[in-house]
């Protein structure tokens, strides 16, 4: 995590709308999550990948290069 930061997976939580969206994140081939800065999107959605057992793949495209693509 940045800054060497850790999180205690104990204090997280999500609703249940949420928690069924993200069970359900396997099953499309493009998932888009959007909210403000600082809701837990990145949190929510590496849970939901760590819970399925799925090591995700992550592309920043906010750069100038263009060697992932």
């Amino acid at each position: 995590m940045p800054g060497g930061r850790k999180i205690n997976k104990q204090c997280l939580y999500f609703t249940e709308r949420l928690a069924q969206a993200m069970r359900d994140i396997t099953e499309y081939p493009l998932t888009v999550v959007e909210a403000p800065m600082g809701y837990g999107k990145t949190t929510a959605v590496r849970e939901a990948f760590r819970s399925s057992g799925i090591t995700p793949l992550r592309l920043h495209i906010f750069s100038n290069d263009t060697d992932g693509f």
